[in-house]
């Protein structure tokens, strides 16, 4: 800054001295009366339509009543934060109005993020899910789908461990011809009143 530059003909910072502080003094320039003001000057802008919804940028939505009169300008001026997306300022009868997003219980992503999404962004398929809520019900059906499943494997397992173990031990001779005389005994009359029992006549 102190190097003579050709074109000034004198330092950068000569040049801003004389300029902020001809006189002398402090050489720094006047306080910004509105700096918010400034500051949108310099952010990008865009010129959107004002549908009845609100103003579409970016991938989101952004409403508010201030817009209702305005419903249906073409080439409305729209300044925005590149890394804050929750919130965007539109020209209005020629002053800049905050807008914020018409969800307010979601945060934007950034215009680096949303920029990234448009390069790499998929063709999505017909049929495909394109909603949070859709893919979480897709994935609750899923997995009551798979704890069937596994529910129904679990008893082919436990049938087929049964026929293996049976097959593998027979019932023995005992079991066997206990079964076959318990099929001969007659079967209970249960409608008679039952005798009470005496050892001694047994």
């Amino acid at each position: 800054h102190s190097t003579v530059h050709s074109e000034l003909g004198m330092s950068p910072r000569q040049a801003w001295s004389d300029y902020f502080a001809p006189s002398g003094g402090v050489p720094y320039p006047t306080k910004i009366v509105q700096p918010e003001k400034l500051r949108l000057y310099f952010m990008p802008e865009e010129t959107r339509k004002i549908n009845p919804e609100g103003i579409k940028l970016h991938g989101e939505t952004y409403w508010d009543p201030i817009l209702s009169p305005f419903v249906g300008t073409q080439h409305a001026v729209v300044k925005y934060d590149p890394f804050n997306l929750d919130e965007v300022w539109v020209k209005l009868g020629g002053e800049f109005c905050s807008v914020r997003l018409s969800d307010l219980t979601r945060h934007a992503a950034s215009y680096e993020e949303y920029r990234a999404s448009r390069i790499h962004r998929k063709p999505i398929r017909a049929g495909a899910i394109d909603s949070a809520a859709g893919t979480k019900a897709y994935r609750e059906k899923q997995k009551i789908e798979q704890d069937s499943a596994k529910l129904t494997r679990t008893a082919r397992r436990r049938q087929a461990a049964d026929k293996a173990y049976h097959d593998a031990y027979p019932p023995l001779a005992a079991d066997t011809h206990a079964k076959e005389v318990a099929s001969k005994l007659p079967t209970p009359d249960y409608s008679v009143r039952p005798r009470k029992f005496d050892p001694e006549n047994y």
